[in-house]
């Protein structure tokens, strides 16, 4: 698992070319309906019959930490980026993927909700090294 303070120690180009993958404790679903506000909602406990979502599309990002388990709304740039390295894509070909399909995303608060819910691990070096 990738926390903040690994990343902070990398390099620009170190970071982009890096082949990380998902966390095995990670998931990314993509629902039709708001299913992660309509979740969080009933985890939050309160007034049921008083929400009232925008009924639309949503995207979760589910992670595990040694805190517990972690449901994420994440934007349709996250979802995009996280199914780009799901597949095998390097972070930074992840990244110019996700800026080619979402040219008007903010790409630096999809990474930043990627990176503080530690949803990625890496992959070592040929030489067993992991950076």
């Amino acid at each position: 698992m990738l926390e903040e303070q690994d990343y902070a120690t990398l390099k620009p180009s170190q970071l982009v070319r890096r082949k990380v993958r998902l966390h095995p404790a990670t998931r990314i679903a993509r629902f039709e309906t708001p299913a992660v506000t309509i979740w969080q909602a009933h985890r939050a406990g309160g007034e049921f019959e008083e929400l009232e979502p925008e009924w639309k599309a949503e995207s979760a990002l589910v992670t595990r930490r040694s805190t517990g388990i972690s449901v994420n709304l994440i934007d349709e740039a996250a979802h995009a980026m996280l199914a780009a390295i799901k597949s095998g894509r390097s972070l930074g070909s992840a990244i110019t993927a996700t800026a080619e399909s979402h040219p008007d995303a903010d790409l630096s608060k999809s990474l930043t909700t990627i990176i503080s819910t530690a949803a990625l691990t890496i992959r070592p070096l040929e030489d067993g090294r992991l950076w």
